[in-house]
């Protein structure tokens, strides 16, 4: 028998022409094939030396990517009012409160993960120079001076807070 190869651990080698058994092409009439599969002993093959290689950046990154996990939204502070809504995503985000009460600005308040605020604020459309709509107040992003709205509206800081 002549050693081919190794495959996954497994020898593949195929009979010697001198074999008393004569290789066939269907294992299912009760002979067996021009080449077999035989285990490897442990030191016979290399695969088994750089298994750790492989396998310890694997479990090292999955550890790492399950100590990344944050809960979304994050869980809403105590000072945080029950009207404020999440504006973020998995990055970031925070809470957001707006009034549609007057026509030429809203006045919002932010607050952050941890339930700090700046206080009140005003804010027009980018564009408009006008208040949103209560429709139109549909949060998805924050920076420090803007408030994203959904259909590409952005919600600009007028004014540095207001007297509460």
């Amino acid at each position: 028998m002549a050693l081919i190869g190794h495959f996954y651990g497994l020898r593949v080698i195929r009979p010697s022409r001198g074999s008393a058994r004569r290789p066939c092409a269907s294992p299912a009439e009760g002979k067996w094939n021009s080449s077999v599969l035989t285990p490897v002993l442990a030191g016979e093959t290399l695969m088994f030396t750089k298994l750790p290689f492989v396998t310890v950046p694997i479990v090292l990154a999955c550890v790492c990517m399950m100590g990344c996990y944050r809960a979304y939204p994050p869980t809403r502070p105590s000072v945080v009012p029950i009207a404020a809504v999440w504006a973020g995503g998995l990055d970031g985000g925070g809470w957001v409160n707006c009034s549609s009460d007057l026509v030429e600005y809203n006045v919002c308040t932010i607050w952050d993960e941890e339930g700090r605020t700046r206080g009140p604020a005003h804010y027009t459309l980018k564009d408009a120079r006008r208040a949103a709509t209560m429709a139109e107040l549909k949060y998805t992003y924050l920076t420090g001076e803007a408030i994203g709205l959904e259909s590409r509206l952005e919600l600009r800081r007028l004014s540095p807070q207001i007297a509460r």
